[in-house]
C-alpha cells in the first residue's frame, strides 16, 4: 500500500510541474465523467416498504458543457444516466419467505454551478451544486423461498421528479486544455422518484477539456 501511495504521488508532483495555470474568465470546457452511486431507498415506498429500505448501488455517467462567467464562477447545462439495483432481501409476507430485490434506470438533464476557490493553482479545489430533472424506470421482483410454493412476481413503474445536492471537487491540470476532475456529489431526490429513492451519495473521475 506504501508504494502505491508513493507511486501516486510521484505521477501527481510530475503533472503538477508541467501543467499550466488553471481556469480563468471565458473558459468554455466539456466535461466526462463516470462514478459509483450509493442511495438509500425510501422505506415509506410501496415498493420498498417490506423489503425494509435496502440500499441501491450502481454507476453513473455524466456530461456536460460549460462556462467561466468570471474566473471563480463556473456555470454549464449537464446531463446523466444511471443503473441501479439492490442486494436480494428477505422478509416474511403471509407466513411465506419472500425475496425481493428492486431496480433502477434513469437519466437527467439540468444545471451545474461551481465556484473555484483558487482559480490561479495548478490544483483547485471547488464546490457548488447541481439540479437535474429526472425521469426513472422502477423494477421490483419478488421470489419464494422455496421457490415451488407460488411463482416469481414483478412489478414496473415509471416516476419523474428532481435530482438534486451540493458537490464538492477538484481539478488538477494535465495540460493546457486537459484537467483532471474528482468530485463527490450528495444526491436528494424529490418528486414522484423521491418515493423511492431518498438520499446517497456518489463520487466521480473525469476530464475536462477547454474548448478554447
Amino acid at each position: 500500500m506504501r508504494h502505491v501511495v508513493m507511486m501516486l504521488s510521484m505521477v501527481c508532483l510530475a503533472l503538477a510541474g508541467t501543467a499550466s495555470a488553471a481556469v480563468e474568465k471565458g473558459d468554455v470546457e466539456i466535461e466526462v465523467m463516470g462514478g459509483w452511486a450509493m442511495e438509500s431507498a425510501n422505506t415509506e415506498s410501496d415498493i420498498t416498504e417490506a423489503l425494509d429500505g435496502p440500499d441501491l448501488d450502481g454507476w453513473f455517467v455524466m456530461g456536460g458543457l460549460s462556462r467561466f462567467i468570471s474566473d471563480h464562477l463556473q456555470l454549464g447545462i449537464a446531463g446523466f444516466y444511471t443503473q441501479m439495483e439492490s442486494d436480494k432481501e428477505t422478509f416474511v409476507m403471509d407466513e411465506l419467505s419472500i425475496e425481493g430485490e428492486f431496480e433502477v434506470d434513469a437519466w437527467g438533464i439540468g444545471g451545474r454551478a461551481k465556484y473555484h476557490f483558487n482559480p490561479a493553482d495548478q490544483w483547485v479545489w471547488y464546490a457548488g451544486g447541481q439540479v437535474f430533472w429526472v425521469s426513472a424506470d422502477i423494477d421490483a421482483t419478488a421470489s419464494t423461498i422455496p421457490p415451488e410454493l407460488a411463482p416469481s412476481t414483478s412489478e414496473s413503474d415509471s416516476a419523474n421528479g428532481i435530482l438534486w445536492g451540493p458537490i464538492l471537487g477538484l481539478r488538477i491540470e494535465l495540460g493546457e486544455r486537459n484537467e483532471l476532475l474528482l468530485e463527490y456529489q450528495y444526491h436528494l431526490w424529490a418528486g414522484d422518484i423521491g418515493d423511492s429513492v431518498e438520499d446517497g451519495h456518489s463520487v466521480f473521475v473525469g476530464i475536462s477539456h477547454r474548448v478554447n
